[in-house]
């Protein structure tokens, strides 16, 4: 989608949940922050944000943004900051499934 969005490629590299916690760590991030980042990416692995509840855009008031409307927003070629544009990876940690059910 960001490909589409940007016109350009952008390549997904998986790396390992330990590499992005050193990555990470080494950015100055603490600790609880490395942590959270890391559950977002277990928690977007397992599904956990697939689905919208109908009840957001009640909370709201309007219908939710989707993630099409976000990126086109980041991501649109005139508008996108140059350190969007220039990045050649998105980095994404490599994580074990959890064990919830």
């Amino acid at each position: 989608m960001a490909s589409e969005i940007t016109g350009r490629p952008i390549r997904r590299v998986v790396v390992s949940e330990e590499e992005a916690r050193a990555s990470a760590a080494a950015q100055g991030l603490p600790e609880e922050a490395v942590r959270m980042r890391l559950g977002l990416f277990a928690a977007a692995r397992d599904g956990e944000f697939a689905r919208v509840d109908p009840t957001l855009a009640q909370l709201i008031g309007r219908p939710p943004t989707s993630m099409r409307e976000v990126l086109e927003g980041m991501l649109s070629p005139v508008e996108a900051p140059s350190r969007l544009r220039t990045t050649p990876a998105l980095r994404i940690p490599e994580t074990q499934p959890s064990s919830r059910a």
